[in-house]
């Protein structure tokens, strides 16, 4: 029988759903605190979660409940060009993972990477 993962609410570590807040710090503190307790899952609720780039960590799984909606935001220009040909560089992706393992994906929420804003 498989334990049951902790689980860590990017809301409880400070992040606000919404059009004025950007929540790139408050889930990467969380996905850190994650890591740092040997992986579980990272959870987004019900809303709109603006971000810039987040770096997933190994043992860390980022769950959007059904109604979450993760946004890509560059308000404060975090994410950098990428050239095709040339080694990957951190914040060229809106979420990212180096050398990282057992990572994932789930929910029934939505990944908004904006990009018909950006393109």
């Amino acid at each position: 029988m498989q334990e049951s993962l902790k689980v860590y609410k990017v809301s409880d570590f400070g992040g606000l759903c919404g059009t004025e807040h950007l929540n790139t710090q408050a889930i990467q503190e969380t996905i850190e605190a994650c890591f740092k307790a040997g992986g579980g899952i990272v959870q987004l609720t019900e809303g709109l979660w603006l971000s810039g780039p987040i770096e997933l960590k190994s043992g860390v799984t980022l769950e959007l409940v059904k109604g979450a909606i993760l946004k890509a935001d560059n308000r404060n220009g975090d994410f950098v060009n990428a050239y095709i040909g040339h080694p990957f560089a951190k914040n060229e992706a809106f979420i990212f993972a180096n050398e990282a393992h057992h990572i994932g994906l789930k929910g029934e929420g939505v990944i908004d990477g904006s990009g018909a804003e950006n393109w």
